[in-house]
């Protein structure tokens, strides 16, 4: 018997291939582990006050955002195995329709909206939690009608008196990092970054009629 290792890259592309024997596979596991960490995406800022996550859902993570990117495991926790942390506020904003309602995963984040609520199916979600014997991971989160409205309770809950300092981040999915959108609270950082290259100029956060973000990619 012999167990065989693949390792993807932060594209999901194979990094690397290793065949073990049955016997080796406890002492091989730890270092394929490390090596897997250090070819996963990773958020571009380590401290955060808001995190926006367009999608969640399990075609993107078993618990519908990576834990390993967001840095939280549980409701309670703000820092996972691998030593990421840094997030104050997570507000989803929509479930994937492949995840056909199974929410697991949602009671990670601490806002969400109405119109991911109501694509729910609870009892495949429920189902999915106890198995996993996390059942925190199905408590819905803060839940308000708008875009508009979660951000602005998002970050009046950070502790931030000047909000134009806040840093905030916005990703497509815990799957997708390749762009982001950033507050002007990371430009100064952002400036002293070699390996992070601006591709729009700074403008305004705007709502549609309903108070909802546009799309990610009008962003640049």
């Amino acid at each position: 018997m012999f167990g065989l290792a693949i390792i993807e890259n932060a594209y999901g592309k194979v990094a690397d291939i290793k065949a073990m024997r049955g016997e080796d596979i406890i002492k091989e596991e730890p270092g394929l582990k490390k090596r897997s960490f250090e070819l996963m995406a990773k958020l571009p800022f380590r401290n955060i006050d808001l995190l926006i996550i367009d999608n969640m859902g399990k075609d993107i993570s078993g618990t519908g955002m990576d834990t390993n990117i967001i840095g939280r495991k549980d409701e309670n926790s703000s820092k996972t195995a691998n030593g990421n942390a840094g997030i104050s506020r997570i507000f989803v904003r929509d479930l994937t329709s492949n995840s056909h309602g199974n929410a697991c995963g949602i009671g990670l984040a601490d806002f969400t909206t109405r119109k991911l609520v109501n694509k729910i199916n609870f009892q495949e979600t429920y189902i999915n939690c106890v198995t996993a014997l996390r059942p925190e991971g199905a408590k819905i989160p803060m839940t308000f009608e708008s875009d508009k409205d979660a951000i602005e309770a998002a970050v009046s809950t950070c502790g931030i008196e000047n909000a134009g300092n806040m840093k905030i981040v916005r990703i497509k999915s815990t799957l997708d990092l390749e762009k982001v959108i950033i507050s002007e609270g990371y430009l100064d950082e952002l400036n002293g970054r070699d390996d992070l290259e601006q591709i729009s100029s700074a403008r305004e956060i705007t709502f549609d009629s309903s108070g909802n973000l546009p799309l990610f990619d009008m962003w640049g």
